[in-house]
């Protein structure tokens, strides 16, 4: 009886969509708001590219991928100087790798990579401010992400962060679509992206931690069997699984980490930052030059403003299960951040 009346609640979701989006209900006021996001994805777009165009100093996981993505393209090898790679996941150089079948302009080839799929992120995130408060706090959330300083400053290198977080957007946006009385089918897309945020940063595992999290919940509300919560996790596997593949071939166990190695192989004698000075980095977040956008005061009132929200939606009993997702990230992925960058800020 509960499955029935979960199916006749997803069927209702569904023609309430289908009407949405029909011809003889599409207005001009729609229209507007749809010209305005993509209005929004031009700012986006333009904003963070004015940066990486003039970004001519990289960090060294920039290098790292550049050589990675060559490789690929022209030996068919994860390898940098003939050595395996084990550190950086493979999703970012492939796509790298792929394109650069068709350009020969591997370093543009890597902003642009980073770049556009930031920018993309305003489509999940509108979608997700939509379903939420409604279409107009979800083009403000757009907007404010088109302008967000530390994204802005992340997209201006050849780095993996703007893909990741366009996958952790889609997946999010889906798990929220299937959470507000979707099919299955969106549930087990939303797992399938979460699975490809995993070959693109380690980081993805701790979002798909997340969305377990709330799956065992559903389960326990009876909403979905366990056997659906196993087959998502399998779902979301299914990309790592060619990564453990090739790391039994190639390294004769299913996962290495660099990380570990260059926490054991750290000396004291290395450390360039104390204590007290790492602290206030983390904290009072300070850029670095070329980008010299992200310890602009205006970033300090994203902080406050992003943060703000978040408490007064957790405060809120008609959204805080949806800012409890977001919670549930943070509170993942922020301690295992946090131990990432003392160790590595001693002489990066």
């Amino acid at each position: 009886m509960a499955r029935g009346n979960r199916e006749a609640a997803g069927c209702d979701s569904r023609r309430e969509d289908a009407a949405a989006i029909s011809p003889s209900r599409y207005s001009v006021t729609d229209a507007l708001f749809h010209l305005s996001l993509l209005g929004v994805l031009a700012l986006a777009f333009a904003w963070r590219w004015h940066f990486a165009s003039r970004t001519r100093v990289y960090t060294y996981d920039s290098y790292y991928y550049l050589l990675l993505a060559r490789n690929l393209r022209h030996h068919l090898s994860y390898a940098v100087a003939g050595h395996p790679h084990f550190k950086f996941m493979p999703l970012y150089p492939l796509l790298l790798a792929f394109g650069n079948l068709f350009t020969g302009r591997l370093e543009t080839l890597g902003k642009i990579t980073n770049v556009l799929p930031a920018s993309l992120c305003v489509f999940p995130i509108y979608g997700m401010g939509k379903a939420v408060f409604g279409r107009r706090a979800g083009l403000f959330a757009a907007l404010l992400f088109a302008f967000e300083p530390v994204s802005v400053a992340w997209s201006s290198l050849p780095m993996s962060e703007g893909l990741f977080t366009f996958l952790l957007c889609v997946a999010a946006f889906l798990f929220l679509r299937w959470w507000k009385g979707g099919g299955r089918r969106l549930l087990f897309l939303s797992a399938l992206v979460a699975g490809l945020s995993m070959v693109t940063r380690w980081e993805g595992f701790l979002f798909f931690a997340s969305m377990v999290l709330f799956m065992l919940h559903a389960w326990r509300r009876g909403r979905i069997t366990g056997r659906e919560v196993l087959l998502c996790c399998g779902t979301a596997l299914l990309p790592f699984s060619l990564l453990v593949l090739r790391n039994l071939i190639t390294f004769g166990r299913p996962v290495k980490s660099a990380y570990l190695n260059e926490l054991a192989a750290f000396r004291r004698e290395y450390e360039t930052f104390p204590l007290g000075q790492r602290l206030l980095n983390y904290f009072v977040f300070k850029d670095t030059g070329p980008i010299g956008i992200a310890d602009h005061l205006y970033n300090y009132g994203f902080l406050l403003f992003g943060y703000g929200g978040l408490t007064l939606a957790l405060l809120d009993s008609r959204t805080r299960r949806y800012a409890a997702f977001l919670a549930a990230w943070f509170l993942l992925v922020g301690p295992f951040h946090f131990i990432w960058y003392f160790y590595n800020l001693r002489f990066l």
